[in-house]
């Protein structure tokens, strides 16, 4: 999954433990959830 800044990509996150038949389901999450993942990221430094 991307990780956008300022309309670039500037890393990516890996989402571990699912299955490829359960990536497709990832956009069901919703942009609060996805946003809020980015923001996590950002503040554990892990980009």
């Amino acid at each position: 999954m991307p990780i956008w800044r300022d309309g670039e990509v500037v890393g990516a996150i890996g989402l571990s433990g699912l299955s490829s038949a359960a990536d497709w389901n990832l956009p069901t999450l919703g942009p609060e959830l996805i946003s809020d993942a980015r923001v996590f990221v950002y503040r554990e430094g892990r980009v």
